[in-house]
């Protein structure tokens, strides 16, 4: 897996200019996607939201969808073609950032991926290069892995997943750390983690986890998979210590390292099902200082 995902991540090599659209009063809704066929939609209107409507981006396109401080991207970076929607919409009222894809018939570049893609929202850089619209002091990217480990980074998500069909998928967290990706799962369904098992964390707060390594690819990169030992619910909130988790020597990150970002998101393998997830708060602090990105 850490193959395809670096593959994601390369296949991003433009990135597109923030869009945020004006809509009529009532949810302010934003969106941000494609009904597949090759040919944008320019406007429709929203599942759930009746009379607002919102620019359909061309592509999988990065934005800004709204957030001052990180960027969204459908992502399906493994899709040939497929029919049905994927998007994002982003509410201001009730708050929250939400993924619905009715895709069916999909085609993959490469089958074994066993995934289209990683529809996700990003802090930090958005692949190599790419930054968000909007990064603070107290959390400059990239920052040395040194440093990060350093600040006790808390990250705190509420989340919800709708899967009536049962589709694979994952909810996770997304970290670039030198020739490492962290994933970091929040909920997981019928989705076995790759790799073999290597170790297993246990953080001050009691959680413990269990790390997956996958063998280094022919360029050197490598994946780690740390999923927590006790199921997660479809429906709560996760509070991590991303720089305590990150400190354990099981993971094998080189301190001298650079870490690019901190991404959420879902990846899923469509198989004609409807599945929406719904973030409705994602917070990220260390100390005193606190970023509110959804």
């Amino acid at each position: 897996m850490s193959w395809i995902m670096r593959r994601r991540f390369l296949k991003q090599g433009i990135v597109a200019a923030g869009a945020i659209f004006i809509l009529p009063h009532l949810n302010s809704v934003r969106d941000l996607g494609e009904a597949f066929s090759g040919r944008p939609n320019s406007s429709s209107t929203l599942g759930g939201s009746p009379g607002s409507f919102g620019e359909r981006t061309n592509g999988d396109k990065i934005s800004s969808l709204g957030f001052s401080n990180a960027m969204v991207s459908r992502n399906f970076w493994n899709a040939k073609s497929f029919e049905g929607n994927a998007y994002f919409v982003h509410n201001d009222s009730p708050n929250s950032l939400q993924f619905t894809s009715t895709v069916t018939h999909s085609s993959l570049k490469t089958p074994s991926a066993a995934t289209i893609g990683y529809p996700s929202i990003y802090y930090g850089r958005f692949g190599s290069g790419h930054t968000t619209s909007g990064e603070l002091s107290w959390l400059p990217m990239p920052m040395a892995l040194s440093d990060f480990l350093s600040k006790n980074l808390v990250s705190q998500v509420s989340y919800s997943v709708s899967n009536p069909g049962g589709m694979p998928f994952n909810l996770f967290y997304d970290l670039w750390c030198g020739s490492h990706e962290l994933a970091i799962s929040m909920y997981s369904h019928n989705r076995p983690p790759p790799g073999t098992k290597i170790a297993t964390i246990t953080l001050s707060d009691g959680s413990t986890w269990n790390v997956y390594g996958l063998p280094s690819d022919t360029k050197g990169y490598t994946e780690v998979v740390i999923r927590p030992q006790n199921d997660t619910e479809a429906t709560g909130t996760s509070s991590i210590n991303l720089s305590e988790m990150l400190r354990s020597s099981s993971l094998g990150l080189d301190s001298g390292s650079q870490l690019l970002g901190v991404g959420f998101g879902g990846e899923f393998l469509p198989n004609g099902s409807d599945l929406n997830w719904k973030a409705t708060s994602w917070k990220l602090s260390s100390g005193s200082n606190s970023l509110n990105i959804i």
